[in-house]
């Protein structure tokens, strides 16, 4: 089975994204099993870029998980329209746009926005996932990937994938 994954702990970093954000979690990625590797491994994007490793891996890093099972729809078809992504670098410029969200819900300054930066060659975790969603063949998100944070996106598995394991 396939799963979107969110995590959190209790580090200074993912604290500051949450609050930022707005969200739970400071983390998003797709877990799928592999028939090669063997076990469940994981997609996401980290300050390494978008990688694959070993779930394992990945949950020894967060205190707090949620994991939803996709099978309303079928997202490997996103996974594989979105191949692309693997090994590209980690968008840093969400540094700027969170910025922007913490003065956007501050003030509500709508202008704000044409001051957002979007750069399509690096990406976030919250993007990767969002555009394996996007290019997937299930419900969509109303939001553009590249300014989602990870909370939309579990509002989205909340609203779509139902109970979380």
């Amino acid at each position: 089975m396939i799963y979107i994954g969110f995590g959190a702990d209790n580090s200074f970093r993912s604290r500051l994204i949450q609050w930022a954000t707005g969200s739970e979690w400071n983390h998003v990625w797709i877990e799928y099993p592999s028939e090669c590797w063997g076990g469940q491994w994981v997609a996401h994007s980290t300050e390494k870029g978008v990688i694959k490793e070993p779930r394992d891996r990945v949950y020894s890093r967060y205190d707090k998980k949620c994991i939803f099972e996709v099978k309303e729809f079928d997202l490997t078809v996103g996974m594989r329209a979105s191949r692309d992504l693997l090994g590209r670098d980690y968008d840093y410029k969400v540094i700027w746009n969170a910025v922007l969200l913490i003065f956007f819900r501050s003030w509500g300054w709508k202008w704000l926005w044409k001051w957002a930066s979007r750069d399509i060659s690096k990406v976030t975790c919250s993007e990767f996932v969002g555009t394996v969603i996007k290019n997937s063949n299930g419900p969509k998100l109303e939001k553009d990937p590249e300014f989602l944070p990870p909370g939309d996106i579990y509002s989205f598995c909340i609203r779509y994938l139902g109970l979380k394991r």
